[in-house]
């Protein structure tokens, strides 16, 4: 081969190829361990930052086992309200249980109230009657009207039954009456 300018291959001059190949090579092999040695920086905040995130997890973790506890104490707590609104449902139902009872008597008692107030409605009538045959009676017993009007107007008032009983009764009446 011929090149424009030739060196002879001497061993300075090989001496002085290597020592720059050696030398470019140890430039090289420094910046390759500059690298390896922000590499190994990189790694040791890496294994820093793993170890915080380690302890960040370790401290979920515990919250977490906390939150679990608590948990189970809500949940526990709602086992015992719900116990508690049983209790209050099987309360309600005798309680609604006795209110359809009492519905029941106070339809059995408005029958007897309508009974009772056809009755004194009869009553009533009844004593209408009388007071008319009391009012064609003598004057002298102008008393005894006011007397059963103040009674009627308090049969109506109280929706109280009222008796009417003579001063003077048959005989026999009163022979019933004293037995």
């Amino acid at each position: 081969m011929t090149t424009s300018v030739e060196t002879p291959l001497t061993k300075e001059y090989f001496a002085t190829f290597m020592g720059k190949f050696v030398e470019t090579l140890v430039v090289r092999f420094d910046a390759i361990d500059q690298r390896f040695d922000r590499i190994e920086l990189r790694l040791d905040e890496h294994d820093k930052r793993f170890d915080r995130i380690e302890t960040r997890l370790d401290a979920i973790e515990t919250r977490l086992g906390e939150h679990d506890k608590r948990f189970d104490q809500i949940d526990a707590h709602f086992n015992s309200i719900e116990a508690q609104l049983d209790k209050h449902s099987k309360r309600f139902d005798a309680i609604d249980r006795r209110f359809d009872a009492i519905k029941a008597d106070l339809v059995d008692h408005d029958k007897r109230f309508d009974k009772l107030e056809a009755r004194l409605i009869r009553h009533d009538k009844r004593f209408e009657k009388l007071y008319e045959r009391f009012d064609n009676l003598d004057v002298s017993i102008a008393g005894i009207r006011t007397q059963v009007a103040y009674n009627s107007a308090q049969l109506h008032e109280f929706g109280i039954q009222v008796h009417v009983v003579r001063d003077e009764a048959p005989p026999k009446r009163k022979r019933k009456a004293a037995i």
